[in-house]
Formats: C-alpha cells, sequence, structure tokens
C-alpha cells in the first residue's frame, strides 16, 4: 500500500478471523479496513492451511481502494501482482 501513497492511520487494529471451509481446510484472512479522508481502504493476506493434505498452505494479498468515484483492486501472489483501477 506504500508504493500507491497509502498508509495505514494510527489506531487501525489488526482483525484476524479463522474460518473452517471442511474436509481439513482453513482460511485465516489478516485484515486491515479503515476509512479517512474521503478514501475507504480494505487490505488483507488470506492465508489458506489444509491439514493432512499434500499442500499445507498458501497465501495471497489483495486489497481494495475507493476514493470518490475511482476505485482500485490489488491482487497479488508469489511473485506477482495485478493492479486494476477504474
Amino acid at each position: 500500500m506504500a508504493a500507491l501513497g497509502i498508509a495505514k492511520p494510527d489506531g487501525v487494529e489488526l482483525e484476524v478471523v479463522s474460518e473452517d471451509l471442511g474436509q481439513g481446510e482453513t482460511e485465516t484472512p489478516y485484515r486491515y479496513r479503515w476509512t479517512a479522508g474521503g478514501r475507504s481502504v480494505l487490505a488483507e493476506e488470506i492465508k489458506n492451511e489444509i491439514f493432512g493434505g499434500a499442500t499445507p498452505y498458501s497465501t495471497y494479498v489483495r486489497g481494495v481502494i475507493v476514493d470518490g468515484d475511482r476505485g482500485v483492486l490489488l491482487i497479488g501472489r508469489d511473485d506477482s501482482a495485478l493492479i486494476i483501477e477504474g
């Protein structure tokens, strides 16, 4: 987010909620969200874990920024990222 000129305001806490998806798989988002200066931001890292499977875990990041009538969607995994503006 810093590359887009966005810094998390002081006092915004990390939200962590783990969900059991069944068949030994869990999904845990680590999320920040806030609204300040007319801009709404959601940034999260998602971790999927599979217990007893061949793939122990995977992670990806995503974020949404809405500033007035413009928005940006950010998606990243491994060494790649996608930024969609609209």
